[in-house]
């Protein structure tokens, strides 16, 4: 698991699982997503993701505003 502290004020995480399974968003509030799905969430504060399956592969962008 990679959990994460809070970014700059305002950012965002958006989240493409491309192969597996991924437990993702502010803590306390993940959810689970596997291949094709989507989601965004508030990088502003502590939040995590994690890998559930091996081979898991997503792409993750953050977006500072």
């Amino acid at each position: 698991m990679r959990a994460s502290e809070p970014h700059l004020p305002g950012s965002m995480e958006h989240l493409v699982v491309s192969a597996g399974r991924v437990l993702a968003g502010p803590r306390g509030e993940e959810v689970e997503l596997g291949p094709g799905d989507y989601m965004a969430y508030r990088g502003d504060v502590p939040h995590s993701y994690e890998a559930l399956a091996p081979g898991t592969m997503f792409v993750l962008i953050m977006q500072h505003v």
